[in-house]
């Protein structure tokens, strides 16, 4: 979880991409609404890796490395 936390304040616009943005949430914060360029899959892909490259479970992390789509798609 304090990962998946980390990564989201570093990556405050991709984890809005991510999780959707309304019209409506962006009209109320003063913005424009945030679209995201990149398909979906390469954001979860990111996130994954900030979580699951360095887990403490080796195998975990062998895992990841082996087949990161494996944990990618239950993302």
């Amino acid at each position: 979880t304090s990962r998946f936390i980390a990564w989201c304040k570093a990556n405050d616009d991709a984890c809005i991409k991510l999780f959707s943005d309304s019209v409506k949430d962006a009209k109320e914060q003063g913005r424009k609404k945030k679209q995201s360029g990149s398909p979906k899959e390469t954001y979860y892909a990111q996130l994954a890796n900030a979580i699951f490259s360095n887990d403490e479970d080796p195998e975990v992390r062998l895992l990841f490395q082996t087949n990161p789509s494996a944990l990618i798609k239950p993302v």
